[in-house]
């Protein structure tokens, strides 16, 4: 039991209960704080509280038809021309 005691210890050996404490002097500690507040979770409005299905989808389309077209008309003619640059290079090989 006398072997337990901290007052026996050399003085070369520190004693185990300032081994658990920080090297940096207490004021230096610094406490971790929230930067963003937490509130209550906000309700969503309808529009974005359900998941689309087919039907909205056909909604929106039916107001967004013009643009929907117009990119669709332009992705094609890209691939078009892809396609023949790709076709010609393995003609002219």
């Amino acid at each position: 039991m006398a072997d337990k005691d901290p007052s026996n210890t050399s003085p070369d050996q520190p004693v185990p209960d300032k081994l658990a404490r920080a090297t940096l002097p207490e004021a230096a500690i610094v406490e971790p704080r929230r930067i963003i507040p937490v509130a209550a979770a906000a309700v969503l409005p309808p529009a974005l509280s359900a998941t689309p299905d087919a039907l909205a989808l056909l909604r929106a389309l039916r107001r967004r038809w013009f643009l929907a077209g117009a990119l669709g008309c332009l992705a094609a003619a890209l691939a078009v021309a892809a396609a023949l640059v790709v076709v010609v290079g393995m003609v002219k090989a």
